[in-house]
């Protein structure tokens, strides 16, 4: 009987030591960590950031608060903007079936197909090509260009919530307009409400020089070198003492010193300790206008570039120029960036109209 009890006692014992281990990342990650210390942790250390971010239980918006945003596609917006040889029925068409589905439950697309045949025009004047021209196709038309709409800000919305660094957001479309995003921990709603809401511009700008990139790559790095060097210069090694005999004032001293040394270490140095690390980016062999970024550096690079220091250094070497963030490469490993032009040569609001056509090998 006593045995039984004790394995018993000791199964139990066993499932709540195990139960305590699982459950210690998300109560270091939720509870003890601040949101400086997480900072702090995501930069030195990306690695055992991840690791702690995966074993930590992921909390939803009921348990840790955040943002349920509902975000959907301007209809009216858009078919004006697809309409081509616009004239004053058609404004006048446009700003009835507005005003009428403003205050009634009604497909805008079809309001808008009945004034426009009120005042003697049809949809095919303002959106007709040679393979439409039926009205019904055209309405079709129009209404597969809402929902593909819908489908690629999904995709552009995935990609700026990456910026947030929610872990699991929540990102699904709800009916053929409406896009319903859950941020878990957010607590900076005008940022959420900034980013998520700005408006995509298509913009072309021109490469600077290799030459150019290679300088500017090389003074950045000897500038990090010359850092490293001034920090470690500040560290002097401690002298060699007796340690055979300790005083209780060199006991209780000990402490007091080593705040005062940390106290004397400004804290500006610290982070620029953190931040200016050597090998952050290197040059991609087969381009020289590329820079390779390791995917754990991502972060740490990019508080370097905003130094004030490293932007007198891009102005210096190339004038009026900022550094782009590509893409991570298929291996998942590394980010391209590249050194660019800071204004636009070109627009999208220069293009009026676009079409695809084949090249050939020289001219694709």
């Amino acid at each position: 009987m006593h045995r039984n009890i004790m394995v018993k006692v000791g199964i139990i014992a066993f499932f709540i030591v195990l139960f305590i281990y699982l459950l210690y990342p998300t109560i270091k990650f939720n509870y003890l960590m601040s949101e400086t210390a997480k900072e702090d942790m995501k930069l030195e250390d990306p690695v055992a950031y991840e690791k702690l971010l995966d074993n930590s239980i992921k909390l939803g918006l009921d348990l840790q608060g955040g943002m349920h945003v509902a975000m959907e596609v301007d209809v009216p917006e858009l078919a004006k903007a697809l309409a081509r040889n616009k004239d004053q029925r058609f404004e006048e068409a446009y700003e009835e079936a507005a005003s009428i589905v403003e205050q009634e439950d009604r497909d805008f697309l079809t309001v808008l197909t009945q004034e426009l045949e009120k005042r003697g025009a049809d949809l095919a004047r303002y959106y007709g090509t040679k393979s439409l021209r039926e009205r019904d196709e055209i309405l079709s038309y129009l209404r597969n260009q809402a929902s593909e709409a819908v489908n690629r800000s999904l995709e552009i919305l995935r990609n700026r919530v990456d910026q947030f660094g929610v872990s699991e957001p929540t990102i699904q479309k709800q009916g053929n307009r409406r896009i319903i995003i859950e941020l878990a921990g957010i607590t900076d709603p005008q940022r959420v409400r900034r980013i998520l809401g700005q408006t995509a511009l298509l913009e072309f700008r021109l490469l600077k020089d290799q030459q150019i990139t290679q300088n500017v790559a090389s003074r950045i790095n000897e500038y990090m070198k010359g850092v490293l060097a001034e920090v470690d210069t500040l560290e002097k090694p401690e002298e060699e003492k007796d340690t055979t005999i300790v005083t209780p004032e060199e006991l209780f001293g000990e402490m007091e010193e080593a705040a005062a040394d940390t106290a004397e270490k400004d804290t500006l140095e610290l982070e620029r300790e953190k931040l200016f690390r050597e090998n952050l980016f290197f040059t991609y062999p087969g381009d020289p206008q590329r820079l390779l970024v390791p995917r754990e550096n991502e972060l740490r690079l990019k508080r370097v570039l905003e130094d004030p220091d490293i932007q007198n250094i891009i102005q210096t070497e190339a004038g009026e120029a900022e550094f782009l963030w590509g893409q991570l490469d298929p291996s998942g490993e590394y980010y391209g960036i590249f050194l660019v032009e800071k204004e636009p040569e070109l627009t999208g609001e220069t293009i009026v109209d676009a079409y695809p056509q084949p090249g050939s090998g020289y001219d694709p």
